[in-house]
């Protein structure tokens, strides 16, 4: 991926909401934007915490590597908002404990 500094990438995690300010969220399983509801069937349901883990170890590998060009607002709104900070904390792991 080449960066570009004037227009630089935005990260979405998985039920993060567009910034377009729809109210549509970005599906990681779906690779695309999605109203609210679409996430509440079963099979997402359970397949939430795995991508939402994949996507926290994404952003967690392009926010530590500049060149990458990617971005994500601090307080970006998620649907899944309350799990992030454990997922967050799991990813992490002990080399991160410092």
């Amino acid at each position: 991926m080449h960066s570009n500094p004037t227009f630089p990438v935005r990260h979405y995690l998985h039920g993060d909401l567009s910034d377009d300010r729809s109210g549509r969220a970005f599906c990681a399983r779906c690779g695309g934007f999605h109203h609210p509801e679409h996430f509440d069937d079963l099979f997402h349901a359970m397949i939430k915490s795995a991508k939402l883990t994949q996507s926290v170890g994404s952003w967690m590998h392009n926010a530590a590597n500049p060149a990458s060009g990617a971005r994500r607002p601090d307080d970006a709104p998620n649907l899944f908002q309350a799990d992030l900070g454990s997922i967050a904390e799991a990813v992490r792991g002990p080399k991160w404990a410092r």
